[in-house]
């Protein structure tokens, strides 16, 4: 391996010669001489490993990526992107630490001694290390080795097109259509012929959003049909309730007219359980025992006539008509009896639930609570429970018994509450059987803030959407904010909300799964207001033997206005020391009307006695909440031709 190399071609403008004084190069060649000899490149790791990182080191000097990236970027940067290239080449296994050292020649010294310390003295020399040190143990297990590059700089001036950036590509939000339609944003997508038809509004408020503060997002999606999977319900009744709650059909607010209007609400589409897509409501009851008036075949009018014919039953111990309360309670066994109407009916594509009725606890002994619970979901069946009265509310079972299975647990206090909360139930179940969802990609730069219901999974917000009867609007809800100091947010004024890959995802009745995209017309573009200072060496000059003069120009490039802040110059490097501190005034955003301090054009002089590189940073220490990017410039100063060396020095082992 060669270890000093002497590039001829030019990368950059700037580039790295060929040419040095003769008594010079042979000073390089004579220490280079000298490093090689010295290099520990141990043959306990095997001549394939060092054959591997040779082979590696002159693949990177070949394609010349060293000497440009060492041309492009400062010494830090250099020193961990030629490490990760250099790992890159390797195979796995192993590790390696790249430390740069930047020498400046001096040539007067150089030209009297004649050695390398004169020539490149530690004085003037600057180092940096990539991150990575080797393992303890025996030290002779690393490959290490040095490799010197020359580089020349033009007759001394300030070479403003030192750092050549590129710039980043400016990275949208997401899509953002050519023109801002200002027309409607609410209209009708229509899917294949006799689907669903679907509308669709997103409303985003305010609009415009200023960077870091939130913004509320609505959207709502109607359907003209039903999209919820067929039910199957089995109401459970309490038939030992006092007279005056039971008593007959005729009379309102008993909990026989109660559940007869639950069988005809309008959630259901029960006309008779013979079809896939209908619905099916049967009828069990019990006192101290249980039975089952109407099972899920009966049509509407057959469960609503049993119903009817329901006698108030005050237990086996009692006669009827009977004057007292049973002395047990058999909730659950009446439950039981439900639970076995809807395992023995099986429809693959339908929701079922109980709904239970129960003014005290169970004090049966015939089943358990845990029986119970354990067949509900084993089953994948719901339970609704609604406790009535003084004696339901002292007790947790019947909470337990909704909680334990998925299902939710109401309370009235008397017989008047009954009526509202069974309609209740009627649309909870419907919401229940809805089988659809609606997800929303987070964009890139934004921060989400729910508004309950949903969760972000994979960097997408999941919504499982409530129920699309015909006519029923869908609605739901989050906060999203951008933060000034994204990177995101540099080059967008504007983004789309929803992002143009939602979907919503729902289940027909027949088990079909269908999916529709959010339609970009009914998307919400909205206007991101922001601040991007930047800042941008214009000119230099060097007037003296330690003052340089720097036109400099930091300005702001979006709609809100920037605070006083600090210029900072460094020496060598972005994050080298400062060697000069300015301030710059308030600069205001592009719309605030009358402005015109939008940036700011100065002559600053920089006090330094040697000759190097000069970087402007603005608002380096993240004070000011704005675009991150854009925010360095460089100048490179020199006066006479002064040639550097750079010396890499790698270490190589094995993990």
């Amino acid at each position: 391996m060669q270890d000093l190399l002497f590039i001829k071609q030019k990368i950059s403008t700037k580039g790295f010669a060929f040419s040095l004084d003769a008594f010079i190069a042979v000073i390089l060649v004579v220490s280079a001489l000298f490093l090689f000899v010295s290099i520990n490149e141990n043959p306990s790791l095997g001549s394939q490993s060092s054959t591997i990182v040779e082979d590696s080191l002159f693949a990177l000097d070949q394609q010349g990526y060293i000497i440009y990236t060492i041309d492009n970027e400062s010494l830090s940067q250099s020193a961990n992107l030629i490490k990760a290239q250099l790992l890159d080449y390797l195979p796995n296994g192993f590790d390696a630490n790249v430390i740069l050292t930047r020498y400046f020649i001096d040539t007067d010294a150089c030209a009297i001694n004649k050695n390398f310390a004169s020539c490149f003295p530690d004085i003037n020399k600057t180092t940096y290390s990539s991150a990575g040190s080797p393992p303890d143990g025996n030290q002779s297990e690393i490959i290490t080795g040095k490799k010197f590059y020359l580089k020349r700089q033009p007759p001394g001036e300030c070479n403003i097109s030192y750092l050549e950036f590129a710039g980043p590509i400016e990275k949208a939000l997401d899509r953002i259509p050519i023109e801002k339609d200002e027309g409607a944003l609410f209209s009708t997508a229509y899917l294949e012929e006799e689907s669903p038809t679907f509308d669709f509004n997103a409303i985003v408020e305010p609009n415009p959003l200023i960077c870091d503060e939130q913004a509320l997002v609505t959207l709502t999606i109607t359907s003209d049909s039903a999209l919820r999977k067929p039910i199957e319900i089995m109401v459970v009744m309490d038939r030992s309730r006092p007279y005056d709650d039971f008593g007959p059909e005729t009379t309102p607010d008993t909990d026989k007219a109660i559940m007869i209007d639950f069988l005809n609400n309008a959630n259901w589409t029960n006309s008779r359980c013979s079809q896939a897509t209908t619905d099916c409501i049967g009828v069990a009851a019990y006192s101290d025992d249980s039975s089952l008036p109407a099972n899920l075949h009966s049509s509407l009018n057959s469960a609503i006539s049993s119903i009817k014919n329901l006698k108030r039953d005050c237990g086996n111990d009692n006669p009827n008509p009977c004057t007292s309360d049973p002395t047990k309670n058999a909730v659950y066994e009446g439950v039981s009896e439900a639970l076995e109407e809807l395992i023995d009916y099986v429809r693959p594509q339908s929701q079922e639930f109980v709904v239970v009725l129960s003014d005290a606890a169970d004090n049966s002994e015939s089943k358990t609570f845990q029986d119970i619970v354990d067949t509900a979901v084993d089953n994948n069946i719901t339970i609704f429970s609604v406790g009535v009265g003084l004696d339901a509310n002292s007790t947790t079972d019947l909470v337990d018994l909704a909680t334990s299975t998925g299902g939710e647990y109401y309370y009235a206090e008397d017989q008047s509450a009954l009526s509202t909360l069974y309609d209740l139930i009627a649309d909870r179940i419907s919401n229940y059987a809805v089988d659809s969802n609606i997800n929303i990609p987070v964009q890139d730069g934004l921060d989400v803030n729910l508004s309950g219901g949903g969760s972000v999974i994979d960097g997408n917000i999941i919504y499982v959407t409530g129920s699309t009867e015909g006519g029923t609007v869908f609605t739901i809800q989050y906060y999203i904010t951008v933060p000034c100091d994204s990177g995101d947010i540099c080059g967008n004024s504007i983004i789309q909300v929803p992002d143009s890959n939602t979907v919503f995802t729902y289940v027909l009745p027949d088990g079909t799964i269908e999916s529709i995209t959010f339609p970009d017309e009914n998307a919400v573009l909205v206007d991101l207001y922001a601040r991007d200072l930047n800042v941008d060496i214009t000119s230099g000059s060097i007037i003296g033997n330690n003052d340089i003069q720097l036109n400099v120009r930091v300005g702001n490039d979006r709609e809100l206005d920037a605070n006083s802040t600090i210029l900072r110059f460094r020496y060598g490097d972005d994050q080298g020391p400062i060697i000069a501190t300015r301030s710059v005034d308030p600069l205001c955003g592009n719309k605030t009307g009358g402005c015109t301090a939008e940036d700011q054009i100065r002559d600053f002089t920089v006090n330094l006695n040697q000759e190097g590189v000069i970087y402007a940073t603005i608002n380096d220490d993240n004070a000011m909440s704005e675009c991150p990017l854009y925010n360095v410039d460089a100048v490179n100063c020199y006066g006479a031709p002064v040639s550097e060396i750079y010396v890499v020095e790698y270490n190589v082992w094995r993990t």
